[in-house]
C-alpha cells in the first residue's frame, strides 16, 4: 500500500472502519489490504482511491488511535463488541419489521425462549436420600405412599409409633 499523508479525515475514517471490521472477524493483513484495494476498482465506489491506502503499520496506528486502544487484541475485542451490538440491533429491527423467522430466532436467543419445554424430573435419587429414608418409620412411609400425605397431615393415625 502506498502511504499518502494527505488523506482526508473522512477517507481515513472509512478505511479504518472497513479494515477494523475485517480485522475483527479474523481477516489477516494480506486479505485486508487486498479487499481495501479491490474496493477502489468498483465503478461506483468513491470512499477512497488506491493512493489513499496506507501501509500496514500506518493502518494499525490509525485503527488503534481511532479505537483509543494500545494493542491490536484490544482493538479486535472492541470491534467484535461493536459488530455484535450492530448485528443484534439489525436482527431486532428486522424481526420487529415482520421477519417471522428472525423474530422466532431473536426470541429464542436474546430472550431465552424455547419451543421445547423440558419435563422436570421429580423422582427422588434414592442413593442420596438412603439415610433419610431409613430414619422414616415404616408405617409412616407406607401411609405416605398410599395417601400422598404424611400421617401428621391427615394421611393416617400418628398415635401409634412403629416398634422396631
Amino acid at each position: 500500500m502506498t502511504t499518502n499523508h494527505h488523506t482526508s479525515p473522512e477517507t481515513k475514517a472509512a478505511i479504518v472502519d472497513a479494515a477494523g471490521i475485517m480485522y475483527a472477524i479474523g481477516a489477516n493483513w494480506q486479505t485486508i489490504r487486498t479487499e481495501l484495494y479491490r474496493q477502489t476498482t468498483r465503478k461506483a465506489f468513491d470512499k477512497w482511491n488506491k493512493n489513499d491506502l496506507p501501509s500496514q503499520s500506518t493502518l494499525e496506528r490509525w485503527m488503534k488511535a481511532d479505537a483509543g486502544v494500545t494493542s491490536l487484541e484490544d482493538l479486535k475485542n472492541q470491534r467484535i463488541d461493536i459488530l455484535r451490538t450492530k448485528l443484534q440491533r439489525k436482527a431486532i429491527s428486522m424481526a420487529l419489521g415482520g421477519d417471522r423467522s428472525l423474530l422466532i430466532f431473536s426470541l429464542k436467543n436474546l430472550c431465552d425462549w424455547s419451543d421445547k419445554h423440558a419435563i422436570e424430573d421429580t423422582t427422588m435419587d434414592i442413593g442420596k436420600n438412603h439415610d433419610l429414608l431409613k430414619s422414616v418409620p415404616r408405617k409412616a412411609f407406607l401411609q405416605l405412599t398410599k395417601t400422598g400425605k404424611p400421617p401428621s397431615e391427615g394421611g393416617g393415625n400418628n398415635d401409634e409409633e412403629e416398634k422396631p
